[in-house]
């Protein structure tokens, strides 16, 4: 370190140009704290000497250039995160909390438009270094100091940093002498965002960051504004969107909309809103209404005639619903307005509403017409797998389980892989479709003879004739359809799974350690299968096998981390401890990159009674640079050392 800092100091009495001098100072503060970090030494000393040393010298040059001065403020920040990791000092937090009401305002005013990032980058390291209550302490004696004009050209630092203010409120948990302050800000915004409209803050109402003990106040505050500004429409939408959508006080924002609905107030867009919130509350009648009224206006609006149809269908008047469909379906034919996406929306409301043969005569159109916009192509098509869902469900009611069998299948063919949530749920559509079969043991035997016929099998639907079974506790049947997926598709380790607990469920020990064995012979790495099989070897009270099922877990995989580190907590909690600590080894031997193995070693090592040792691994943490999701890798390994230093 000494060298280097040397090294540098050398180019910059050599430079003249300030650019270059600058990055060199930026350089050399870098070096300093690495210095720190590890322990060294350099000509501006040792530990919290070399801490002040460089603080004093990092805040000379952030005043004497301040428009410059970010990079140089990260550096300073830092400076202080390494200095309290080694103690030097403990307390380096309350140090930049110091500056930061003390020094740092100096700063901001030379700067003010970027005063915001500035006091953004101190009130995060504080947080950081000592907790959440007082980075939120600082944003707010910040927001009560900077000039009022910041926030007329937005850049106040509530404005640019309310998503802090309301994460580290949830973090703080109770705000004390904050709490009035901050909420005063909140409601102020609120205010704001009704009156004017807008989002800014809402983290507070809305997301996981949410203020919910204070929804109350919210509420009373959106009711006093909506009282007060009962002739404006827009006004009134927010305020009943804000009660309903966002603080969960459902029935106050339909009164708000209802009221002004029947004061003449509403356009369309706000009266749609109106009749669907009423459908969402069951209020059947109110919706059926405001509906009426909506199609009188605009008959040729189809999403307005398939809500009708719903609410009717709600209000239990199941003809008047077909007839509205049917209805519908006769006029956009006579208009030439019948398409592709005309009879999927219909089919998708019928099979909802309980008409599957309507359901399935429109979807079968949809999927037809869009088969000849595509050209036929196959291929991955997520609208054509929504629609052949609809159609498996439709068929299913219907009693067609072949028919709904064939449509599911091809709803999974034509799904994006890369969307789980749309693959889920053709596999979904495919079991219920299976389980609405009358006979599924009659389904299952002509797709066998299919199979024997073609020599072509599906392991999704032998999966799927599985979990019906499952589901119906028809233990044995799910295990014949498993091992035949197993057999298609051996690296399926769901299905592995399923085998073993189908054997668990019957009872059946010896069938489910040959599945285990199975799984470790098809898919051997899998380390949860060794653990689990040495587990019902242990309790079967073979602790021979039990353990050579153990050593399997490394022989595996001898140059790879994960079975060894598998293996060590396994041994940790055996209570040998020697064997863990060999296993750590391994673990710091195959994965050098990741410290975790290392502070893993280090507590084993400590728990031997290996101490010099393990001050050694610990001081192998503490002085390599790792990546940065293993930044709490360093102080963990300093408060380890410290416990045994003590």
């Amino acid at each position: 370190f000494a060298e280097g800092e040397r090294i540098i100091l050398r180019e910059i009495d050599q430079w003249d140009l300030p650019m270059r001098q600058r990055r060199l100072r930026l350089r050399l503060y870098g070096l300093y704290v690495e210095t720190l970090r590890r322990s060294g030494r350099v000509s501006l000393g040792q530990g919290k000497p070399l801490f002040d040393a460089t603080r004093a010298l990092i805040e000379h040059d952030m005043l004497e250039d301040p428009a410059r001065a970010g990079q140089l403020l990260s550096t300073y920040t830092n400076l202080h995160r390494r200095a309290q990791e080694v103690r030097a000092p403990q307390d380096a937090w309350r140090v930049l909390d110091g500056w930061a009401r003390t020094g740092l305002p100096a700063l901001l005013e030379r700067v003010p438009i970027n005063s915001t990032q500035y006091a953004r980058t101190v009130a995060s390291m504080i947080r950081q270094l000592k907790n959440a209550r007082h980075g939120l302490a600082y944003l707010l004696d910040r927001h009560d100091a900077e000039p009022t004009w910041l926030r007329r050209i937005g850049y106040a630092i509530w404005q640019q940093d309310v998503y802090h203010f309301a994460r580290w409120r949830h973090e703080a948990g109770e705000l004390g002498d904050l709490e009035p302050r901050l909420l005063k800000l909140v409601v102020a915004q609120l205010e704001t965002n009704l009156l004017q409209g807008g989002h800014h803050g809402s983290y507070f109402w809305g997301g996981k960051w949410r203020w919910t003990a204070k929804y109350g106040l919210f509420a009373d505050e959106t009711s006093r504004i909506a009282e007060l500004n009962g002739k404006s429409r827009a006004i009134l939408v927010r305020c009943a969107t804000m009660l309903r959508s966002s603080l969960g006080r459902g029935k106050r924002g339909v009164d708000v909309l209802a009221d002004a609905n029947k004061r003449g107030l509403l356009d369309e867009n706000a009266r749609w809103l109106l009749a669907r919130w009423h459908r969402s509350d069951h209020a059947y009648a109110e919706a059926l209404a405001v509906t009426d009224l909506l199609i009188a206006e605009r008959p040729q609006n189809i999403g307005y005639r398939i809500h009708r149809v719903e609410v009717l269908t709600g209000l239990k008047r199941t003809k008047a619903a077909r007839d509205e469909l049917l209805g519908t379906e006769k006029a956009w034919l006579a208009q030439k307005r019948w398409s592709e996406s005309t009879a999927a929306r219909l089919g998708a409301v019928a099979a909802k509403v309980e008409f599957p043969d309507l359901a399935e005569r429109w979807m079968e159109d949809a999927i037809r017409r869009r088969h000849d916009a595509r050209g036929n192509r196959g291929g991955q098509d997520s609208t054509l797998s929504r629609y052949y869902r609809s159609l498996a469900i439709a068929r299913g009611k219907l009693g067609k389980t072949e028919a709904a069998v064939e449509a599911a299948s091809a709803a999974i063919l034509s799904a994006n892989p890369r969307r789980r949530g749309e693959v889920q749920s053709a596999l979904k559509a495919l079991t219920g479709a299976l389980q609405a079969a009358k006979s599924l043991p009659g389904t299952i035997e002509t797709y066998d003879a299919k199979v024997a016929k073609s020599g072509l099998d599906a392991p999704i639907l032998r999966k799927a004739f599985a979990e019906v079974f499952h589901k119906r506790e028809r233990y044995g049947e799910e295990i014949e359809q498993l091992l035949l997926a197993r057999e298609l598709d051996a690296g399926d380790a769901d299905v592995h799974k399923r085998l073993v607990n189908a054997f668990d469920a019957l009872g059946d020990a010896k069938g489910a350690v040959d599945a285990l064995f199975g799984q470790i012979r098809l898919a051997p790495h899998v380390l949860a299968a060794y653990t689990d099989l040495a587990d019902r070897y242990t309790q079967a009270g073979n602790p021979a096998d039990a353990e050579r099922a153990l050593t399997m877990l490394v022989e595996v995989s001898p140059h790879q981390a994960a079975g060894h580190r598998v293996l060590a907590t396994k041994r940790e909690k055996q209570k040998r401890l020697a064997e863990a600590v060999v296993q750590w080894r391994q673990v710091v031997r195959t994965e050098r990159l990741d410290p975790t193995g290392y502070l893993a070693l280090a507590r084993a090592l400590i728990a031997t009674g290996a101490l010099d040792e393990a001050r050694e691994v610990l001081k192998h943490v503490i002085a390599t640079k790792w990546e940065t999701r293993f930044d709490v890798a360093a102080s963990q390994a300093a408060d380890l050392l410290a416990s045994l230093n003590r």
